[in-house]
């Protein structure tokens, strides 16, 4: 049998403190006067797993669970419904937009609409294989460029270095070093 501070325990519980400060306001103790907090806290927790009172705290706990779980719970069945209903108020105010909208939101819930904002595809989704291959390739020739070798570096003066750049900055123009086009390059441009 519970004791009336077993009871107060409990409900301090369910109302969301935490089992030391619920035990501490359940046996009317003064934080600090009565019991060190590590005392206090090992009452707290073997009271909290005493069968009994697991047993009060899960009956008076499970309303509220069914509660809290029926006004959260939203799944395709109660958004049909809703959406139906939304439809039949629409067709008693005569009002086909809104009737609309609610066959359209139906749709879309068992799937059979899609947006067209919902898929937006990329030119690389037509591609074959073979190009998508080829350009694989030429970002793997530029990125070749990119690296620079360390100890090239630290051997060379500063007056040996060279730009990296396919261009040349400087006089009245920029003018471009590399005639020939990297490899896949053709077949990047076939994508455009």
């Amino acid at each position: 049998m519970l004791t009336p501070q077993g009871h107060a325990f409990i409900l301090r519980l369910l109302n969301g403190d935490p089992p030391a400060k619920a035990y501490v306001s359940a046996f009317g103790l003064k934080p600090g006067e009565s019991a060190s907090d590590d005392t206090v806290k090992d009452r707290a927790r073997r009271l909290y797993s005493d069968a009994e009172v697991q047993a009060e705290y899960n009956r008076l706990r499970a309303p509220a669970v069914k509660a809290a779980q029926s006004k959260y719970h939203f799944d395709l069945d109660v958004a049909m419904e809703k959406s139906a209903r939304a439809h039949d108020l629409a067709e008693l105010l005569a009002d086909p937009a809104n009737m609309l909208k609610a066959i359209e939101l139906q749709a879309k819930l068992k799937k059979l609409l899609v947006s067209v904002s919902e898929h937006r595809g990329s030119p690389l989704d037509e591609a074959a294989t073979s190009d998508l291959l080829l350009l694989l390739e030429e970002l793997k020739a530029r990125r070749a460029v990119e690296v620079i070798d360390v100890s090239a570096i630290q051997e060379a003066s500063v007056l040996d270095v060279e730009p990296v750049d396919a261009k040349v900055r400087g006089g009245t123009g920029d003018r471009d070093l590399g005639s020939e086009s990297p490899p896949g390059d053709q077949a990047w441009k076939s994508l455009i």
